[in-house]
C-alpha cells in the first residue's frame, strides 16, 4: 500500500507498473479503518476487489468507497 495524494493506493501487479490498482479516496480512510479494515495488513494477502474497472493512465483501477467491495480470502 501506498499513500498518493492523501489516498491509499494497492497495487497489484507484479512489477509496479502493471495489473490492478484499487484507490480509496482521502474521505473514505476513516471509514474503512473504522470498519476494522488496515490496508496496511494486504500485503502478501488474497482480497477479492470489487467495483467498475476504469482505464487510468494505462492501467485498470477500481476506487473503492467502502469497505464492502473489499474482502479478505483465505
Amino acid at each position: 500500500m501506498q499513500e498518493r495524494d492523501g489516498r491509499w493506493v494497492l497495487d497489484f501487479g507484479a512489477d509496479g507498473k502493471s495489473g490492478l490498482l484499487a484507490v480509496i479516496a482521502a474521505d473514505e480512510r476513516r471509514s474503512v479503518r473504522s470498519g476494522g479494515f488496515d490496508p496496511a495488513s494486504l500485503e502478501g494477502r488474497n482480497v477479492r476487489v470489487r467495483g467498475v474497472v476504469q482505464n487510468v493512465g494505462g492501467r485498470p483501477q477500481i476506487v473503492i468507497g467502502s469497505r464492502a467491495p473489499m474482502e479478505m480470502l483465505p
